[in-house]
């Protein structure tokens, strides 16, 4: 099975934002029970070719230190993927706050998820057969994605609600 790896962090608890009946919002609630659903879509060409998610995620904290590798299992439309000249190869990935798929079971809810990436510390990733060959592919700066890690770590923080919210989209451009 092809898996996208990636480092993340939530800030469940104390930071969540709930809405109270009045409309008014109540960052004082806590919420320690805060889970995520992560989502990857992986492209070629702008077609998706592969997909996966990972449910019920628990928080954990902001911080590089506290960022926790999660593998989120992808399937692929064939067993191979054929790029050439000029193709694109993509990844999008995306996070909501665990509860029914349009959020009806937490309205209003937010709360902050942070993807790390771009260095050997937390060296999000996902592997693909491209070519027939078993190839990685590292998440980096400027929404590229490369075949080597970069030097310092970068993040991404994204303002999670209970529809998905997608921290970017990373492209590799077959030379």
């Amino acid at each position: 099975m092809h898996l996208a790896n990636i480092w993340v962090g939530f800030r469940s608890g104390g930071g969540d934002i709930v809405t109270t009946s009045d409309g008014s919002s109540d960052a004082a609630s806590k919420d320690e029970s805060t889970e995520f659903d992560l989502r990857a879509e992986v492209f070629k060409n702008g077609v998706l070719v592969g997909s996966g998610q990972l449910d019920n995620v628990s928080g954990g904290g902001l911080g590089l230190n506290d960022a926790i590798l999660r593998s989120i299992g992808l399937a692929f439309s064939s067993s191979t993927i054929t790029l050439v000249s000029s193709d694109k190869l993509s990844i999008r990935l995306s996070v909501r706050i665990s509860g029914d798929a349009d959020g009806a079971d937490r309205p209003g809810r937010r709360a902050t998820a942070r993807l790390w990436f771009d260095n050997s510390r937390v060296n999000s990733r996902f592997d693909a057969t491209i070519n027939g060959v078993d190839s990685t592919f590292y998440l980096r700066d400027g929404f590229l994605l490369a075949t080597s890690l970069g030097a310092q770590p970068k993040n991404i923080d994204v303002s999670a609600t209970g529809t998905f919210q997608p921290f970017g989209t990373w492209i590799f451009t077959q030379p």
